[in-house]
């Protein structure tokens, strides 16, 4: 079990991206020639992926490009995990500017969960229904 590691409990803990354990779409056409587009997305981690998302029902031309398979840089190599229990981070921001910045990033963390959540949620439910 490589893969794997215990926690103090004895529990196993999963030690690869889960990221990386997705099937990727390999039908993804390669940019090979000049395009005319408004918005160049470099990079197909959970920004790039979130930005084009987000254009997805605007009248703008995008495009976005990754060196590698989409999900497979920085953000394929971490855990996956989407949390707002970010260790010291809150303390650094507090030193650094106050305890309502702090309270803020907080929020905004919590808020990003909540769009993933419901985009997770909407797509399940569209799938479910075919």
């Amino acid at each position: 079990m490589e893969n794997f590691s215990h926690t103090k409990n004895g529990d196993e803990m999963k030690k690869s991206s889960l990221w990386l354990d997705c099937k990727m779409n390999n039908d993804i056409n390669k940019l090979n020639k000049d395009i005319d587009i408004d918005v160049l997305i470099i990079g197909g981690g959970i920004t790039g992926l979130t930005t084009l998302y987000n254009l997805r029902n605007s009248s703008l031309k995008v495009c976005l490009v990754d060196s590698d398979l989409i999900g497979h840089g920085v953000s394929g190599k971490t855990t996956a995990k989407i949390n707002y229990l970010q260790e010291l981070v809150y303390q650094d921001i507090t030193k650094k500017y106050s305890l309502n910045v702090a309270r803020w990033y907080l929020d905004s963390q919590k808020y990003a969960i909540s769009v993933l959540n419901d985009i997770i949620r909407y797509y399940s439910d569209l799938n479910s229904r075919k």
